[in-house]
């Protein structure tokens, strides 16, 4: 609403109702697909989940995957998984995994041992970043870029994560590893994110939202 020049015309008429999410939602973790590699990923890993895509920034964390201290695992299918590959393997970069496609059992389980969830989205396409709410549900703290979108009222910098500048492979690296180094730091953004999950982004408050704004139109 505020970045939008054709709905700021409108601002009296528009409620927000940011999309909720459920816990039902998520299997209980079971997979033999993550065996492989869980031997590697013991220490942690930071997590990327979505369809790879030009707008998620996919280039910018393989690139600042160079100088971080933990593993990145980047699961999802898409028109760029071919040239993401080709970039790790040009780059001779060993810390970056790829997953292909996940069941909702897998994801569960990649949620569950990260030690944080990063959004790199570049560009404004990456309107609200349904990841970001899922990592809140799991308690995870996350990183994402500002794009002057939606994933900047998600993630509150320096309460629920990190929200660092768009593009910048330093400034990705740079908050993964002061999160791999700070247990304490990572403790207190998940409990953060856990609180915000909870008062904003639940199904239930979903729903009645909803159902608050039909009800008031039919008055």
């Amino acid at each position: 609403l505020q970045s939008s020049r054709v709905l700021n015309k409108y601002k009296n008429k528009v409620e927000i109702i940011p999309i909720g999410i459920g816990e039902l939602n998520f299997p209980i973790p079971q997979s033999k697909k993550l065996d492989s590699i869980k031997s590697v990923l013991k220490s942690g890993y930071f997590l990327f989940i979505g369809v790879l895509r030009y707008y998620k920034g996919l280039e910018i964390l393989i690139n600042a995957a160079e100088y971080t201290k933990a593993p990145v695992v980047i699961a999802g299918s898409g028109p760029l998984e071919k040239e993401l590959k080709l970039q790790v393997r040009k780059k001779n970069i060993k810390n970056v995994y790829f997953l292909s496609f996940v069941s909702d059992s897998e994801k569960a389980q990649l949620y569950r041992s990260c030690l944080g969830v990063v959004l790199p989205s570049n560009y404004r396409s990456e309107a609200f970043g349904i990841t970001l709410v899922e990592g809140l549900m799991h308690e995870k703290p996350l990183i994402s870029c500002e794009i002057g979108t939606g994933t900047s009222y998600i993630n509150l910098h320096n309460k629920t994560g990190f929200v660092v500048p768009r593009s910048n492979h330093m400034a990705l690296a740079n908050a993964m590893n002061t999160l791999f180094d700070n247990p304490s730091t990572r403790h207190s953004m998940g409990e953060a994110s856990g609180i915000r999950y909870r008062d904003n982004f639940t199904q239930n408050k979903m729903c009645e939202s909803y159902f608050k704004q039909y009800k008031a139109l039919l008055k």
